[in-house]
């Protein structure tokens, strides 16, 4: 169990965002004597797990939520490459909100923009990974179905009839074996008594 950034205890999830650091939350905030918070710090990394879903398609479905590296998976909160780092426009706007700055509400605008725009693109990016993966499957399937057929057309039967005649033989031989067992087993004294 982890407790949000409003100290409220949230159930056991698995951690999201974390990248291949998954034993903590990813992210923690940093709180003021007031309890406001003041910062917050990634715990994660920018590393995702690919796993092979065809002999030459390696996906991911991990997003971290950080990444300040500048290359790899792209940072859904944060990201160097776009200027995106969601968390802290929040705070200097929330900053500057408190202060009355409306100097700066333009540049706090523009900042929000490019972390909306890396959300879009995370959403987008999504969407893509669900399409492939949606057509993979499909592959997959015509692919079975098709070697189903050529079996059947190769061996001249079809493959499930031919399976459920070999179970009903091969029960029948067991069912042979144990009576030929009981009839060997009786004697001429089994008779004479």
């Amino acid at each position: 169990r982890y407790r949000d950034v409003t100290g409220v205890q949230t159930c056991a999830l698995p951690i999201f965002f974390g990248g291949t650091a998954n034993s903590q939350p990813p992210f923690v905030a940093t709180r003021d004597s007031s309890g406001n918070i003041t910062g917050v710090t990634y715990q994660g990394n920018s590393d995702v797990a690919k796993v092979p879903i065809s002999s030459q398609l390696n996906v991911t479905a991990q997003t971290p939520g950080e990444n300040t590296t500048g290359s790899g998976a792209v940072g859904l909160f944060a990201d160097s490459r776009s200027g995106a780092d969601l968390f802290q426009h929040l705070l200097t706007l929330k900053s500057d909100l408190d202060s009355g700055n409306t100097a700066n509400f333009s540049t706090d605008a523009a900042n929000l923009n490019k972390d909306q725009d890396n959300v879009i693109s995370q959403i987008g990016a999504n969407g893509v990974l669900q399409s492939t993966l949606q057509t993979v499957g499909n592959a997959t399937t015509d692919e079975t179905d098709n070697i189903n057929t050529q079996i059947t057309s190769s061996a001249g039967a079809n493959l499930t009839d031919v399976i459920t005649k070999l179970d009903q033989t091969q029960t029948a031989f067991q069912a042979a074996l144990q009576s030929g067992t009981m009839v060997m087993n009786l004697s001429l004294l089994n008779y004479l008594t």
